[in-house]
């Protein structure tokens, strides 16, 4: 499938502790991912939508220690097959 990047955005933490993610994004499925600045791959997760709203409402808590890291959000789109 295609993916399209929406946003990428760089978080530095003074201190350990809870990173919130709260999005709303109008695309069928998103993925969401924190990575470290060396692109380790810390978290990631995917949300469907809302079949009502056709929207992606969701919020994520991730536990981090102090640092910079790097959230990427795409569009995971589903390829069909017919």
């Amino acid at each position: 499938g295609s993916e399209m990047c929406i946003r990428d955005s760089y978080v530095t933490l003074p201190e350990a502790g809870k990173l919130t993610i709260a999005m709303t994004a109008q695309m069928e499925k998103c993925e969401v991912s924190v990575y470290s600045t060396d692109e380790e791959e810390l978290y990631s997760h995917t949300e469907d939508c809302n079949e009502n709203t056709k929207r992606v409402v969701a919020s994520y808590e991730v536990y981090l220690t102090a640092g910079t890291y790097y959230i990427k959000v795409m569009e995971a789109t589903a390829v069909l097959n017919l």
